[in-house]
């Protein structure tokens, strides 16, 4: 028998939080990847997510994890988890390296005492429950969010240690319950990894500008007629030119599956193939119809040095500077402009690419996220009266 999910306390529901909440942590703000020095030795955390699909949110985790693992291994012991009980698709994680475990939530403090672990960081996602009440007294419980779904599940977690947006525009969307101390919250950009990508050959793809995109072709997020519009005035503006599209949708695949213009390479679980495909694009191209938080999607375009082109939507303009590393563009007669510019002028398209190359690496490599995760999890021990 399935066992029922339990609803939030009418304390939790009500949102007013406990005193564990209402209490500051000292914490001073970041410092600056270069200049911060690991103080604290042996911090072991279990990242924890709810399900395996295959988003934004896992693929983050497993770069997360990743960094955590390659800058700071000598301190920061990372377990990987999914508390739910369906047989795991670990692929996605396995080509980063990381190997993600199935933890129950009923099993979850057996398991933090088995393995140490100082800290839980709940990556949290529509669906999430809080697991405070799975945890032992002693385990901190960090809670990261990635999603605008749902904001008023948040009420579940005011008891947490430390929140963590993932991007300037989710801390500003969600407004937290009454109590939360101010002092509990940051913001950390996201990231992503680039230094394996230079053993990586662009895919042998066909056209004289390609242009192409990745994320789930949920209807929510996309417009399929924005396909058609590729096929029919991208394609008439800019002659040679294919659109390509990792993801998968069956209808869109009888649509255009033989179109020599729009090409759907359906969904890639394997990280070298599907950042190999990405490289080889000349514009990555990111039309969305929703808000969301910092995209993996474009951040994995602009480590490969591959333009954005994006609307202003959520958290976009935070990852793009207009200029600097693509465009944003107000309506599709706009981004048609721009497309026909850059394959027009390919000297001011390597000239975007360079500057690309330059501002993901000042701004929007994982190492940066990885350093800031490292100072919370500092602060927030502690603030615990953890000194060693």
């Amino acid at each position: 028998m399935a066992r029922k999910r339990r609803l939030p306390t009418k304390k939790q529901a009500d949102g007013v939080a406990s005193g564990v909440a209402q209490r500051p942590v000292q914490f001073p703000g970041f410092r600056n990847t270069q200049d911060h020095i690991v103080s604290l030795p042996n911090i072991n955390v279990l990242h924890l997510l709810d399900n395996t699909s295959l988003g934004g949110t896992q693929t983050m985790v497993s770069e997360l994890v990743a960094a955590l693992e390659l800058y700071y291994g000598p301190t920061v012991k990372n377990h990987f988890g999914f508390t739910c009980r369906m047989p795991l698709d670990t692929s996605l994680a396995r080509s980063y390296g990381v190997a993600p475990v199935s933890i129950p939530h009923n099993r979850l403090k057996k398991y933090a005492e088995a393995n140490s672990i100082s800290i839980v960081l709940h990556h949290r996602t529509s669906s999430s429950r809080s697991y405070r009440e799975f945890l032992s007294e002693n385990v901190a419980y960090i809670v990261v969010n990635h999603s605008v779904a749902n904001p008023i599940s948040l009420k579940r977690f005011v008891d947490c240690d430390f929140y963590i947006s993932v991007c300037d525009f989710l801390d500003s969307f969600v407004t937290w319950p009454s109590g939360i101390h101010p002092s509990r919250k940051a913001v950390i950009l996201n990231g992503v990894e680039d230094s394996y990508l230079t053993e990586i050959p662009s895919a042998n793809l066909s056209g004289t500008f390609k242009s192409g995109r990745c994320h789930r072709l949920v209807p929510t997020k996309f417009k399929s007629d924005s396909l058609t519009w590729f096929q029919e005035k991208v394609a008439s503006a800019i002659p040679g030119s294919v659109h390509y599209v990792i993801g998968n949708n069956q209808q869109l695949k009888q649509e255009f599956g033989d179109c020599y213009r729009v090409k759907l390479l359906g969904t890639i679980y394997d990280r070298f193939q599907k950042m190999s495909i990405i490289k080889s694009f000349d514009v990555y191209f990111y039309e969305t119809f929703y808000v969301e938080g910092a995209s993996i999607a474009i951040l994995e375009s602009l480590a490969c040095g591959v333009p954005v082109l994006c609307k202003s939507l959520g958290g976009c303009p935070e990852l793009i500077r207009d200029g600097v590393n693509g465009f944003i563009f107000k309506d599709r007669k706009d981004a048609l402009k721009r497309l026909k510019d850059l394959a027009r002028n390919r000297s001011k398209l390597r000239e975007l690419v360079e500057s690309t190359q330059t501002d993901f690496s000042d701004r929007l490599h994982i190492r940066h996220t990885a350093c800031r995760y490292v100072q919370v999890f500092e602060a927030v021990l502690r603030n615990r009266g953890v000194s060693k």
